[in-house]
């Protein structure tokens, strides 16, 4: 399992992308100022570019997820494949930590 590599994995249409696929995507159920300040969702690009294992590595709250890491680890689920990471030309696995501001 990689966190670097010569060639980085890149989500289809870059970060620009990423962005407008989670904010597409995110419950529009939750109140706009319920939550505010930073969370961390992480996830495994396979060699593929498929999408596994969502967490958060720091949860939010002491006691359990909140709300948004939840919904945001459903989001990173549903993420398309990636480009994925490469060394020495080959695909390989790659942990990838996507912080987010709110």
């Amino acid at each position: 399992m990689y966190t670097y590599s010569q060639e980085m994995p890149e989500f289809p249409g870059g970060e620009s992308a990423l962005s407008k696929f989670i904010i597409d995507n995110i419950d529009n159920k939750m109140p706009q100022d319920s939550f505010q300040g930073s969370v961390t969702v992480a996830f495994i690009i396979e060699s593929d570019g498929s999408v596994i294992d969502a967490y958060a590595p720091k949860p939010y709250f002491k006691n359990g997820l909140s709300y948004l890491e939840k919904d945001l680890i459903r989001i990173v689920k549903e993420l398309p494949r990636w480009k994925p990471a490469k060394c020495n030309g080959k695909p390989v696995p790659f942990k990838f930590t996507l912080p987010l501001h709110f």
